[in-house]
């Protein structure tokens, strides 16, 4: 009967024992549970804060803002007038918005100033204004790579596409020829005329066999064209005389346009007998 006693007490002291060590088994919620549940209160109350929150959008904010960009000290005085310029713009001051574009002058050739520009001048309906701005647009954004699309020799040249082609590109030495080129992609700026001005550089040398540079030019003045409208392709053509002895050779063609300053190479192939 004592054994029974003694072994009921120590049954005992193992659940209580039990119960110590795990209470999270024992109340059937575990601490972790209780800290999740606690995260999710507190998410919570955060939540419904931000909901309280109204959005700035006041002008007295605006106003506010740009009386404080004048202490932005790492920021440019070009920088300050954008922020400026949009801050003007977001409350429909358009034309006060436009003025002050108007003054940032180191700023006229970015792209950012330039779609500002048109985009003012339509709010404010300043139709020429927003013409021309269309017009430098397309011009910069739609417009051609400079490209060379004929090199030829020839023993007449006409016009543009309207020559007499020497036959295998084979000249004879010490004959004079007309090297014609075709251009495509030629950048046009306008004149205070109202036309249109283009002008580049042309340069060649020609390479034997092995590579070694036998012959160089360059012409002393740049090419120039003046149109009344735009115009993208046109033609030059060169006189030259190869005092070269007979073989293959590898003429190396470089025309670098004056206005915008692309440049394109090309080479051709010929045979001199």
């Amino acid at each position: 009967m004592k054994l029974k006693i003694i072994f009921c007490f120590f049954i005992i002291c193992l659940k209580i024992g039990a119960s110590e060590r795990l209470p999270d088994i024992i109340d059937g919620d575990t601490t972790a549970a209780k800290k999740i549940k606690v995260d999710k209160i507190i998410k919570n109350d955060a939540q419904l804060k931000i909901e309280k929150l109204e959005p700035i959008n006041s002008k007295l904010t605006f106003l506010e803002l740009e009386n404080q960009i004048e202490n932005f000290s790492n920021l440019e005085e070009v920088d300050k007038m954008r922020l400026i310029v949009l801050i003007h713009e977001l409350q429909g001051k358009y034309d006060s918005s436009y003025i002050k574009l108007k003054s940032i002058s180191n700023k006229k050739g970015d792209l950012w100033y330039q779609m500002k520009d048109l985009y003012l001048t339509e709010k404010l309906g300043l139709e020429e204004e927003k013409a021309n701005n269309v017009k430098k647009l397309s011009e910069r954004i739609f417009s051609m790579p400079l490209m060379v699309k004929e090199l030829k020799f020839c023993s007449k040249v006409s016009g543009f596409g309207q020559y007499t082609e020497i036959k295998k590109q084979s000249l004879v030495k010490n004959k004079q020829t007309i090297i014609y080129v075709e251009i495509d992609g030629v950048f046009q700026k306008k004149s205070k005329d109202g036309n249109y001005v283009s002008g580049f550089n042309t340069h060649f040398n020609v390479e034997d066999e092995s590579g070694k540079i036998v012959y160089q030019k360059s012409e002393k003045s740049p090419f120039s064209y003046k149109t009344q409208s735009l115009k993208r392709d046109y033609y030059i053509w060169l006189r030259w005389t190869p005092v070269l002895i007979s073989g293959e050779y590898r003429l190396n063609f470089v025309l670098e346009d004056t206005y915008n300053g692309s440049k394109i190479k090309t080479n051709f192939r010929f045979s001199i007998f």
